[in-house]
Order: C-alpha cells, then sequence, then structure tokens
C-alpha cells in the first residue's frame, strides 16, 4: 500500500513538471516547440500556454484581433497580438495573397513554371524579410532548404 502511494505521489509531483512555462521564451504568444511546428527555442514541454491550440489541432478566430485584416499570429511574421492558432481567416487570407504575390514576381523576373516550383515555397518563418536563408541558395541557415523561395529568388539563375 505505502508504495503504490510513492509511486502515486512520484507522478503527481513529475506531471506539472511536464506541462509548464519554463522556457525563456514562453508567454510570447509563439509557439517554440518544434513538434508544433515552432523553431525550436523551448523543449517539449516548456511552452504549453502558447502551444495550447497548436497542440490540440486547432486554428479559430479567437483572438480579439481576429477577422481585422491584419495576420496577428507571430508564426506567420505577425505582430504577435493574437496566439498562434487563434486569427485564422486574416492569415489564411495573407497566405494565399503572398504566395499569389510570389508566383507574378518570379513569373515576371523570367522564371518559368519549373523554375518557380524547384525554388521551393515560402513556409519559413523568415521569409518575406528580404534576406535569403535559404542555405542550398547560399541564404544564412535560418530556413530549411527550399522554405524561403521569395527571399532567394535573386539567388538563383532564370532558365
Amino acid at each position: 500500500m505505502l508504495r503504490s502511494f510513492l509511486i502515486l505521489i512520484t507522478f503527481i509531483i513529475a506531471l506539472p513538471a511536464y506541462a509548464q512555462d519554463s522556457c525563456e521564451y514562453a508567454n510570447d504568444n509563439e509557439c517554440d516547440e518544434e513538434r508544433y511546428g515552432g523553431q525550436g527555442y523551448c523543449e517539449t514541454g516548456t511552452d504549453t500556454t502558447d502551444c495550447t491550440l497548436l497542440s490540440a489541432g486547432i486554428n479559430e478566430d479567437s483572438c480579439a484581433f481576429a477577422e481585422d485584416g491584419e495576420c496577428d499570429e507571430y508564426r506567420y511574421n505577425g505582430s504577435g497580438a493574437c496566439q498562434d492558432g487563434s486569427d485564422l481567416t486574416d492569415c489564411t487570407a495573407w497566405q494565399v495573397d503572398r504566395e499569389t504575390n510570389f508566383i507574378e514576381r518570379a513569373q515576371a523576373l523570367g522564371y518559368n513554371e519549373v523554375a518557380i516550383n524547384a525554388l521551393g515555397d515560402n513556409t519559413c518563418r523568415w521569409s518575406y524579410d528580404e534576406e535569403c536563408d535559404d542555405p542550398s541558395l547560399g541564404g544564412t541557415g535560418a530556413c530549411e532548404v527550399g522554405t524561403d523561395a521569395m527571399d532567394c529568388i535573386a539567388a538563383k539563375p532564370t532558365n
């Protein structure tokens, strides 16, 4: 009986240590845990509050600044006024618009469809900051290969 009680107490004590905001970057409205698409600045389970919606697979318009025509989620280079996953309508429209602008700009520079697809997409947190971060195109390495197409478009020769 005592052994079972001690095991139970151990789990009760350890559980809050797993679900906490002990990371230096916790409570900044940006989910920094890599398992939910963050930059990996926080270890698993240390950015709980910021990752709440993303960990549950929720994307909605629950933020006070949702549906105001501006994407306020930090993961999309927004203002950070909304927690990641809480400004769905504005951020979806923003993503569609920026991808359309990227394709139009690439075509205007003389890129054909094959070359545009070879550049990749613009899913990196640091895309559209006017600095190439794709290491395969001579960038800083802040983005994964093929995720900073707009900023790196000048680094790749046209076909």
